[in-house]
């Protein structure tokens, strides 16, 4: 590096103080957000998998007339008799409108005299006890704040499918590593969840079920569907593939939007400077007079590209992370989770994905480097009488 060519250009990057802002900000601007927009994608990613992680290995759902229809309980014993199945567990919960909030709860009932459902449980709240009772909840601790706020007491009434009304307590709060999903959780037995969702006695939602082998959840899939042809299975990973899916087609959008403005904003640039301004030929003449080469004035240029597009890239990652992990990514996050009145103010958990800053920096800095090095090559090129 010429430590006195990388000078000269710093001085000329100070004397056009008019022209090179526009610039480093607009570049910024949208490296920033194309970062944001990476980097929320794959925070909120993050913040699934820890619900997908406990997922059963397959749901086995009844489907009728392309409507999914409760499943009887008893479905479970055939299942559990398949080779390779370890448990096959009928699951109570569905979804209840609280019309006040616009929204819908998700109602989960659980057995508390299940070892493992008592163990999980146990990692979320402190006493589960008072579900042995049949009359009362846990809910998430956004929820429960909301509900006190609403009715000023640490209790609900669930109107059931018959129209009468079941009141039960809320006896705790619980809090999952996963803060995207539990907010509108209400947990409470299984028969208290029957009733409020009104799943007549014997039927389920669906049956949890899980193989002891990950290489046999798809022919352990095949022999559930031999068993009903009113049955449907959905695997860990189908539902895994969705979510990426998901993220990756809103992501994939914004993606879209960013390329553009991009390509026009190198657009731009590439026209102010296809042609020098009279200052910069006068410049350049002035220069190849007093002997500098071809290489000389490119490599100046060169500098120059280089200081705004690093010290751009620089400070769009700076942005962008104060504005997903400091600001929690007003509005975008809302776009990728979609809003809710119960969506809490979570922070989002850190992801610095070292292939994106790459793969960013690739698309962007020589891109702009190039559109600033060829019209200078263009004019360099040229003889100093031309100029002149």
């Amino acid at each position: 590096m010429n430590f006195k060519l990388l000078d000269f250009a710093l001085h000329s990057l100070v004397r056009r103080k008019g022209r090179y802002p526009f610039i480093y900000i607009t570049f910024t601007l949208l490296i920033a957000v194309s970062l944001s927009i990476f980097t929320i994608t794959g925070a909120l990613k993050q913040e699934a998998q820890y619900s997908l992680n406990n997922l059963p290995d397959i749901i086995v759902q009844k489907i009728s007339g392309g409507r999914q229809q409760y499943i009887k309980k008893q479905l479970a014993e055939d299942i559990i008799m398949l080779p390779g199945v370890i448990s096959a567990v009928p699951r109570i919960w569905g979804f209840y409108p609280f019309e006040y909030l616009n929204t819908n709860l998700t109602i989960v009932g659980v057995d508390i005299y299940d070892p493992y459902v008592t163990e999980t449980l146990a990692k979320i709240t402190k006493d589960i006890s008072p579900l042995k009772f049949n009359r009362n909840i846990f809910l998430g601790e956004k929820l429960h704040e909301i509900i006190r706020q609403i009715y000023n007491k640490d209790e609900f009434s669930f109107q059931m499918p018959d129209g009468t009304y079941k009141t039960l307590e809320i006896a705790g709060t619980f809090q999952t590593s996963s803060q995207m999903i539990s907010t509108d959780t209400v947990i409470t037995d299984m028969l208290s969840a029957a009733e409020i969702l009104g799943i007549p006695a014997g039927f389920s939602t669906d049956i949890a079920v899980n193989s002891a082998n990950s290489q046999e959840i798809s022919t352990i899939a095949e022999k559930i569907l031999n068993i009903s042809p009113s049955l449907k299975v959905v695997t860990k990973d189908f539902i895994k593939a969705s979510y990426q899916n998901m993220f990756d087609y809103k992501g994939g959008i914004f993606l879209l939007f960013f390329i553009t403005s991009l390509f026009t904003f190198f657009m731009i640039i590439f026209d102010r400077l296809n042609g020098p301004s009279g200052g910069e030929l006068k410049e350049i003449a002035i220069l190849k007079a007093l002997g500098w080469g071809t290489s000389d004035i490119l490599k100046v240029k060169l500098y120059e590209a280089s200081v705004i597009g690093l010290f751009s890239y620089l400070t769009a990652i700076c942005l962008s992370l104060i504005y997903v992990y400091v600001l929690h990514a007003p509005g975008l996050k809302d776009v990728f989770m979609g809003y809710s009145y119960l969506k809490p103010s979570f922070s989002l958990p850190f992801v610095f994905d070292i292939r994106v800053v790459v793969t960013v920096f690739l698309i962007t800095v020589p891109v702009y480097g190039s559109a600033v090095i060829i019209p200078a090559w263009r004019a360099a090129s040229t003889s100093a009488e031309v100029i002149r």
